[in-house]
């Protein structure tokens, strides 16, 4: 854990933006490491649509939030907050509009900037990081939208990712959950306080390492981690992977462990009702027989062995981010979008059924609580990407959409489309309120 102090009061932050951007460091970010994605599964170049969704005044409450009396969050008010100022399109930026309105929404996340606890985690020699940039820009987007009562442009931020990442330089769709995954790596690698960060881990004889039960390997990969990478976001969002491979000979078994901070599940062929997100998971961790061209190359054999491959989540992260595999390729430079509904539980989601915490020797993680999901409309030719978001847990449910923002009772056709999900553990601390 970093330490996050989980505060549910703002201090006075009146000037934070005007202060914060003095100690922006004038310098030209590293771009030498940035990940890499399989860009034919994405949605590319399409053009930004109005949401396909019919009109929802009958859902809307009478307090719109176009009325700007309801969201009163002065630090003197003391009252709690309520939502965020929309975000404006800059052209084809709802991909990023909308994953910055669920991460803006992530209470301790915001709280750990708006605070300005991260000035003290800031990694300035980090070759993956910005230097702080990335930190400092993102913290002043999320005060603009905290003490606006209209919308933000966020141009100055659009900008920094243009010049981090190539792909986000012009006014093309991109797909949320790759701009995702680059914005918190980024984040992640400016705030990295890890002592050892630069020392390689230590690896230990096959034999020694054979010799480990699999909750001990599990461990000693977790700890080596930790060592190198702690941050707030490696503390709110990562979890641990395991994945192992059985030889059907010898019975002897190898494993493999990655951090995630994002699941992607794949979507199981539903009928006209859909599937359940329960049923996305089960074919995630489903084993998996290899044989023929795809054996396994037994190490203790020394040859191919038929083998079966299972995968583990071995630990559970505090804010679980799940991302449903829509786009799928179909055949050699075909893709295609899966439309399937993928119901998914809002309150007490229970993921302890997917861990086997006897053999893993790991404690229960609490349920899970829904605050925020991303929606993909269209096809992968063109769509567009909207929010939903609620600043505390038992509070309203409001739709971001780019610019506008309006109240709404969650429906099931707002859940329709959903492509990134954002949980919370119910003993994470998920309110925002200001300052008496």
């Amino acid at each position: 854990s970093s330490g996050l102090s989980r505060s549910r009061s703002f201090p006075n932050l009146s000037t934070a933006v005007e202060e914060e951007e003095q100690r922006v460091a004038e310098r030209q970010p590293d771009t030498s490491a940035i990940p890499g994605f399989d860009r034919t599964l994405k949605p590319s170049q399409s053009v930004e649509t109005p949401s396909p969704s019919l009109s929802r005044q009958s859902r809307v409450r009478p307090n719109d939030l176009s009325n700007s009396r309801v969201r009163s969050i002065s630090p003197s008010s003391g009252r709690e907050i309520k939502r965020l100022a929309g975000l404006k399109n800059l052209g084809n930026t709802c991909y990023m509009n909308a994953t910055l309105q669920c991460l803006a929404n992530t209470v301790p996340l915001a709280l750990h900037f708006l605070s300005g606890k991260y000035h003290a985690d800031i990694n300035r020699e980090s070759r993956r990081g910005t230097g702080g940039e990335a930190a400092n820009e993102f913290k002043n987007l999320v005060a603009q939208m905290y003490y606006n009562d209209k919308s933000v442009a966020p141009k100055s931020f659009k900008s920094l990712m243009g010049r981090l990442f190539n792909v986000y330089a012009g006014y093309e769709q991109q797909d949320a959950h790759e701009f995702l995954l680059n914005l918190i790596d980024k984040l992640h690698e400016d705030l990295n306080k890890a002592n050892q960060r630069r020392v390689p881990p230590v690896s230990l004889p096959p034999a020694d390492e054979a010799s480990l039960s699999l909750s001990a390997r599990i461990n000693r990969f977790w700890n080596q981690h930790t060592d190198r990478h702690l941050s707030v976001i490696s503390d709110l969002f990562e979890g641990l992977l395991a994945s192992t491979l059985t030889c059907l000979s010898c019975h002897k078994s190898s494993s493999s462990f990655e951090a995630f901070s994002c699941l992607s599940l794949p979507i199981p062929h539903g009928g006209a009702s859909g599937c359940y997100l329960q049923d996305c998971l089960k074919l995630f961790l489903e084993t998996e027989k290899m044989s023929g061209e795809a054996a396994w190359d037994c190490p203790s054999c020394k040859q191919k062995r038929k083998a079966e491959k299972r995968m583990i989540i071995a630990r559970l992260p505090k804010i679980l981010i799940v991302q449903f595999n829509r786009f799928r390729c179909e055949a050699a430079w075909q893709s295609k979008k899966l439309q399937t509904y993928v119901h998914f539980p809002v309150n007490n989601f229970d993921m302890n059924q997917y861990v086997d915490h006897t053999r893993l020797e790991t404690q229960k993680r609490p349920p899970y609580n829904l605050y925020a999901f991303l929606n993909h409309y269209g096809t992968l030719a063109t769509g567009h990407y909207i929010a939903y978001c609620r600043a505390g847990i038992g509070s309203s449910w409001f739709m971001y959409d780019d610019a506008s923002v309006t109240e709404v009772v969650l429906s099931e056709s707002d859940k329709k489309n959903a492509y990134i999900l954002f949980y919370t553990s119910v003993d994470i601390k998920h309110q925002f309120t200001c300052a008496c």
